[in-house]
């Protein structure tokens, strides 16, 4: 299968699966319904993950570890949503494992972030144009 095969399977099936702690766990792409649902509880991450790439242009690995470390509550909820296990589960997780659910997550549910990111800076932008530099909460 070519690259590009894969990259249109990927967009058709984006879930994953992955065998953590002897379980294979799904983590599936947020549907509609859910990505509503959730808007409320990632809108922080989101807020200042926009605030570093509105400042920075660009954000390290590092830079979006400590947004997740900021709103690790948040974070651990949506990765629990994500592959249908409670938020202990997660949290109960050792650091290869737990590092390994939240690249499953983010290569899995990226336009759910991505999407809402773009907006947010356009939205910025679209202020900064007509003279009003004031954020938006």
């Amino acid at each position: 299968m070519s690259d590009q095969e894969t990259d249109h399977l990927d967009v058709l099936f984006p879930d994953r699966e992955q065998v953590i702690q002897g379980e294979t766990i799904t983590v599936h792409e947020f549907s509609f319904m859910e990505s509503l649902q959730l808007r409320a509880m990632a809108k922080p991450i989101i807020q200042d993950l926009t605030d570093l790439v509105d400042a920075e242009g660009d954000v390290t690995d590092e830079q979006a570890l400590d947004v997740l470390a900021t709103h690790s509550d948040a974070f651990a909820e949506l990765v629990a949503r994500a592959c249908s296990k409670d938020v202990a589960w997660v949290r109960g997780l050792n650091g290869k494992d737990g590092s390994l659910i939240a690249n499953l997550f983010w290569m899995v549910n990226q336009d759910f972030f991505t999407q809402r990111l773009l907006a947010e800076l356009r939205s910025r932008q679209a202020k900064r144009s007509h003279g009003d530099t004031s954020s938006i909460s």
